[in-house]
């Protein structure tokens, strides 16, 4: 996109007319630069063009040519400085339009999208036909977008996964909150069922000492029966005693022969 201006070498032309033997060395030295430029030979042609600039030290056009060939060297910062000082001198319009365009250039390939888009613009407004600097301008713009859209990307990936992260850890948490409440139901319902077996062994316990007196109470009674039915046996073998021995006694007193009397 960047050329050796010519139009601004025709004002030249038109000084060599009026002092030829004063211009004629840097003009020639200007036009083999042009020639070296070319033909991509950018070091002689920036060459020629500095020998241009000692007798033109002053000339917006050779600081526009010197910027060119650094330019081509990639010699970025250099070239920026040789155009800016060409915008010291220059008066043509168009002239001024160019050297914009390259700082703006310059700018672009440093990667310096940001800062290239002034001089587009301001090259646009001086020349507003220049279809180079107006490409330029909303190419820069666009990568621009697409490095804010690029950067922004990491953003909101980081932020959805710190959203699904915290949407996991509330779910992890709930997850973890019904386990133990359920931990907690399956606890409370073994020890209501301890509690119902420890209540149900303890009536079934009342309910044995009930029947366990009863029996209790029905050995005794029937121990009771037992000895009551024992002593009437007892009571009635002491009677069939006595009346044995009564018997026994009386038959004594029969073999006795009337028995003897008291003596009185």
């Amino acid at each position: 996109m960047m050329t050796v201006s010519t139009k601004t070498g025709l004002g030249i032309l038109i000084i060599l007319l009026f002092n030829s033997v004063l211009l004629a060395s840097p003009q020639k030295k200007n036009a083999r630069g042009a020639e070296y430029y070319g033909e991509t030979q950018y070091e002689d042609a920036l060459s020629e063009f500095r020998d241009a600039q000692l007798d033109l030290p002053d000339s917006p056009v050779i600081h526009h040519n010197i910027g060119s060939a650094l330019y081509q060297q990639k010699r970025y910062d250099k070239a920026k400085e040789e155009f800016t000082k060409g915008l010291q001198y220059a008066q043509d319009p168009l002239l001024e339009s160019k050297l914009y365009y390259n700082i703006g250039n310059c700018y672009f390939k440093q990667d310096s999208l940001m800062q290239s888009i002034p001089f587009y613009q301001k090259a646009l407004e001086l020349n507003p036909d220049d279809t180079d600097a107006k490409y330029n301008l909303e190419l820069a713009r666009a990568l621009l977008k697409e490095l804010s859209e690029k950067e922004q990307q990491p953003q909101s990936q980081q932020q959805q996964q710190q959203q699904q992260q915290q949407q996991q850890n509330q779910e992890d948490g709930e997850q973890e909150q019904q386990e133990q409440e359920q931990q907690e139901q399956r606890e409370g319902g073994e020890q209501e069922e301890q509690q119902e077996e420890q209540e149900q062994r303890e009536g079934g316990e009342q309910e044995e000492q009930p029947e366990e007196q009863e029996q209790q109470g029905q050995q005794l009674e029937q121990e009771k029966e037992i000895s009551k039915e024992e002593a009437e046996r007892l009571l009635k073998s002491l009677e069939r005693d006595e009346e044995e021995m009564q018997k026994e006694r009386f038959k004594k007193r029969s073999s006795g022969g009337g028995g003897h009397e008291k003596d009185w």
